[in-house]
C-alpha cells in the first residue's frame, strides 16, 4: 500500500519530469556551447605544424576542463537527488508518524491549552497583587526606620542635655559644699536637685522615651524618685 497520496503522486511525477526537462535544456545548452567553442577552435588552411599543435594542446586541455565541469555537474545532480529523496523520506516519514490530529483532537488540544492560559493569566494576577502588597511592607518598613532613627537622634539630644546638667549640678554641688555648711545651703541644694530631677522627668517624657520597656530609663527614673541625702 502506497504512502503517497493521489495529489501528492502527481506533484511528485511533475517534479521530477521539471528536473528531467532542466537537464535536458542544460545539455541542450551545453552542446551548443561546446559546438561554437569547436568551430572557433578549427584549424585554418594556412595554419604551420606548431600552431597545429599549438592549437591539439588547447583543445586537449578544453576537453579536460569540460570532462572536469561534467564530472562536478554529475556529483552534484546526484547529491542534490539524494537530498531531495532523504527529504521525502523525512517529509513522509514524518506523516506516518506524527499524523495531522483529528478535529476532536484539536478541539481537545485548544481547549487544554485555553486552561493553561487562563492557568497563567491568574497566576500573573496573583503575583501582581503580591508585589503591591510587598511594596506597602516596604513603605511600612521605611516608615519604622524613619521614626527610629529619629527617635536616635532625640535620644543623643537628651543624652546630652542631661550630661551638661549633671556636670552643671556636680560643679555647683561642690562649689556650695566647699563654701557652705549651712542647712539654708542644703535645702538650697535639695530644692535644686528636685528642680533637676522635675526638668529631668519632664525632658523623659517629652522625647516619649518608653521607659518602663528600657532598663537603663527605668533605672533613671528610679533614681529621680529616691530620696535626696546631702
Amino acid at each position: 500500500m502506497s504512502l503517497l497520496t493521489n495529489k501528492e503522486k502527481d506533484l511528485l511525477a511533475t517534479f521530477r519530469e521539471q528536473l528531467w526537462l532542466k537537464r535536458q535544456i542544460e545539455q541542450l545548452e551545453q552542446d551548443q556551447t561546446t559546438d561554437k567553442e569547436l568551430e572557433e577552435l578549427t584549424i585554418p588552411p594556412e595554419a604551420t605544424d606548431q600552431h597545429v599543435e599549438e592549437s591539439i594542446a588547447e583543445y586537449k586541455r578544453h576537453i579536460d576542463s569540460l570532462r572536469t565541469n561534467l564530472d562536478m555537474l554529475y556529483q552534484f545532480n546526484k547529491s542534490k537527488e539524494l537530498v531531495q529523496e532523504k527529504i521525502y523520506t523525512q517529509h513522509y516519514t514524518t506523516n506516518v508518524l506524527y499524523p495531522e490530529p483529528s478535529d476532536h483532537q484539536q478541539t481537545e488540544l485548544n481547549r487544554q491549552t485555553q486552561d493553561k492560559l487562563k492557568e497563567r493569566d491568574d497566576l500573573v494576577i496573583e503575583l501582581v497583587m503580591l508585589i503591591r502588597e510587598l511594596n506597602q511592607i516596604n513603605k511600612k518598613l521605611d516608615e519604622i526606620h524613619r521614626r527610629i532613627m529619629a527617635q536616635h537622634i532625640k535620644n543623643k539630644e537628651l543624652q546630652m542635655k542631661l550630661k551638661e546638667q549633671r556636670m552643671e549640678h556636680v560643679s555647683a554641688k561642690e562649689q556650695l559644699a566647699g563654701a557652705l555648711k549651712s542647712q539654708q545651703v542644703n535645702d538650697a541644694l535639695k530644692l535644686e536637685a528636685s528642680i533637676v530631677r522635675s526638668m529631668l522627668g519632664h525632658l523623659i517624657d517629652e522625647s516619649e522615651v518608653q521607659w518602663m520597656y528600657d532598663e537603663r530609663w527605668l533605672q533613671v527614673m528610679l533614681r529621680i524618685g529616691e530620696k535626696i541625702d546631702l
